[in-house]
């Protein structure tokens, strides 16, 4: 009984006022992360060079096309119609061994491409 003699001695209103507390802090600091991921996307959007998406595509088919060639894969879809976005489309593409190595051959595509 003694014990519960120390947990009597709070305020109901004192636990609720220290939950408000807990909550009102991670509201604030939800607020400001989004705020800072906000400005740090708005900087990344006015970074993005247009001009040079042809370029990008264009480079990323040639190194996939190579890739795909040296690890001979016999990928389902035209190089032509690929671009660095369509991960998911080409990795429902290809069945078993051809799946793993073509996955493998995007990431070092990608990973070539990054530097440029």
């Amino acid at each position: 009984m003694r014990r519960w003699a120390s947990v009597s001695k709070f305020k109901p209103s004192s636990v609720k006022q220290c939950a408000n507390e807990a909550k009102t802090a991670a509201k604030a600091r939800m607020t400001a992360n989004r705020r800072a991921l906000s400005g740090k996307r708005r900087e990344q959007r006015e970074l993005v060079n247009e001009d040079r998406n042809s370029a990008i595509d264009a480079y990323f088919r040639t190194e996939l096309k190579i890739l795909c060639s040296e690890f001979r894969i016999d990928p389902g879809f035209e190089f032509e119609n690929s671009s660095p976005m369509d991960y998911k489309r080409l990795a429902a593409l290809c069945g078993g061994a051809d799946s793993s190595r073509l996955q493998l051959a995007y990431q070092l595509t990608m990973h070539r491409l990054i530097p440029q």
